[in-house]
């Protein structure tokens, strides 16, 4: 079934669900009966009243599609050196703005994908208002102006971002990576206009602008902490090699594009495991945010398309699975931004002052805490220090003291490159005191990898004794 409409949905809550609602100055226009169908203009109006009587649960700042109206962000975060492709590199007319545009994508069974690469879309100022049309006729497709998930083609001078094709295999290649994960529509969009998108989002947070190098290293980061996990998911790749896909991966040959074409396994190519992995799954989770906006389609006993639905029929429910899965990939932008950034320059500041910490050069003082472990491996090779590091110390200032923590072989592993003492371990308060001849000792934990100290003085104390026991 065909729907064609205008969007710039925002959040109330009804009961315990966040709805998009499509209140404001596009409340009236969208529940015209000649752009939607009954049940939806109905929903549509529903909801703006609702959206008029409540407001968002107090600490909890609903995200928006309204998009940023300002100029691309090309400028800004590109250069020779940050070569990521962006709307103007992808054939992005900063002048649609002023046009009607349209999005389209298919329709029937929605998934993570599509919805997170209509939101991206949407935060940037050419797409802003473009309505959105969910189709799978190609004589309808040929109509929009930009068409993700659906279509049989990836070809960016046209706009043209599908993954179901065969022949398709396209990954995100960074300064310094080639990921090995397919993209999926997500990726294809994060890939050509990702960077606009990131400094959309970051300037909408009141966040400074990006220096093209935080933005290609930004750039990177939310590719592997959010969007790749969206590829795989809707490729089909299971998380572990040696472990069969969970039950909730999609079926990439099932409703997952307009072609129906299966998408070939990328089990065969992916790179071995960094560790063994369990060949059957202890549990099964459905908490994650492809099985979110999967639920978001209905039962399948349930009548979506009824005048009483509360989510506005299909598309109302498609609208509202771009709005959760875009609130969460911007919620990871601006975690990126404003907490992994500025801990990134905190440990390349260390590493480069560890000398003036202690004589050895083996000892990072971090002072308050900064989450170090994301950045120091890193910040060693960028160095030419790989693997100098053993020992971090930190100010606690959640209960008080100081700590000292042995630096793993690598950010996974539960290993140390140098424990702490076999005899201090699981030793505590005056006794330890006395083991090992320094005031104020706290513990120091039975592996050994991890101890405290009352004082800066005591825990450096700690520290210069355990590089040479």
């Amino acid at each position: 079934m065909l729907r064609r409409l205008a969007f710039a949905p925002r959040l109330v809550t009804c009961g315990a669900l966040w709805l998009p609602t499509f209140a404001g100055r596009h409340s009236s226009f969208l529940a015209s009966p000649t752009l939607l169908p009954r049940s939806t203009a109905a929903a549509a109006a529903a909801a703006a009243t609702v959206g008029r009587r409540r407001s968002a649960p107090p600490g909890r700042a609903p995200p928006s599609l309204s998009g940023a109206r300002r100029a691309p962000a090309a400028a800004r975060m590109a250069s020779k050196e940050n070569p990521m492709e962006t709307a103007a590199a992808a054939g992005g007319d900063a002048g649609a703005a002023t046009k009607s545009l349209t999005i389209a994508t298919h329709d029937g069974t929605f998934h993570c994908d599509e919805a997170l690469a209509v939101y991206m879309l949407r935060r940037l100022p050419q797409y802003a208002n473009a309505s959105l049309l969910r189709t799978r006729k190609p004589e309808l497709l040929a109509t929009a102006d930009i068409v993700v998930d659906v279509g049989a083609t990836y070809e960016p001078a046209s706009h043209r971002y599908d993954h179901h094709q065969r022949e398709f295999h396209t990954t995100l290649v960074t300064p310094g990576k080639t990921w090995g994960t397919k993209l999926s529509s997500a990726g294809l969009v994060y890939k050509h206009f990702g960077a606009d998108v990131i400094a959309a989002i970051v300037a909408d947070a009141g966040l400074p602008a990006l220096s093209a190098e935080d933005a290609t290293a930004v750039y990177a980061k939310v590719y592997e902490s959010f969007v790749e996990a969206v590829d795989a998911v809707d490729n089909g790749i299971p998380q572990y090699v040696s472990a069969p896909c969970p039950s909730l991966c999609e079926d990439p040959a099932a409703d997952g594009g307009g072609d129906g074409a299966a998408a070939p396994t990328a089990a065969a190519a992916a790179p071995p495991p960094s560790r063994s992995a369990p060949a059957v799954a202890q549990y099964q989770s459905s908490t994650g945010l492809s099985a979110r906006v999967g639920r978001l389609n209905g039962r399948w006993n349930e009548d979506v398309n009824a005048a009483t639905d509360l989510l506005g029929g299909p598309t109302g429910r498609f609208l509202a699975a771009s709005v959760l899965a875009g609130g969460e990939f911007a919620a990871t932008v601006v975690d990126v931004v404003a907490s992994w950034l500025p801990a990134r320059t905190v440990v390349a500041a260390a590493l480069g002052s560890r000398w003036e910490a202690d004589a050895s050069g083996k000892v990072l003082v971090f002072s308050p805490y900064a989450p170090w472990k994301a950045h120091l491996f890193a910040a060693e090779r960028a160095a030419g220090a790989e693997g100098e590091i053993l020992y971090v110390v930190y100010e606690d200032g959640r209960v008080g003291g100081w700590r000292i923590q042995a630096v793993p072989p690598t950010p996974e592993s539960f290993d140390s490159r140098k424990k702490l003492p076999e005899a201090w371990r699981g030793v505590r308060d005056a006794e330890l005191d006395k083991l090992t001849g320094i005031d104020g000792c706290v513990f120091v934990h039975a592996s050994g990898f991890i101890g405290g100290n009352k004082t800066f003085e005591g825990v450096m104390a700690m520290a210069q004794k355990a590089l040479v026991l």
